[in-house]
């Protein structure tokens, strides 16, 4: 599985899931501080290390 976010615009963020079974791609909007622990969560189920925030 691989997880990326980043800004969508000025006030919202996005978080792009990539699943390696059916490659399927979801984007979920929201505030950065969802977005920030929604990729922290995600990465301790997943097993994967989360890239720092820019």
């Amino acid at each position: 599985m691989g997880i990326s976010a980043g800004a969508a615009n000025q006030t919202s963020y996005r978080i792009n899931l990539n699943f390696s079974s059916n490659d399927q791609m979801i984007i979920v909007y929201s505030t950065r501080r969802e977005i920030e622990w929604l990729c922290n969560e995600l990465s301790e189920w997943a097993g994967i290390q989360a890239q720092p925030w820019p």
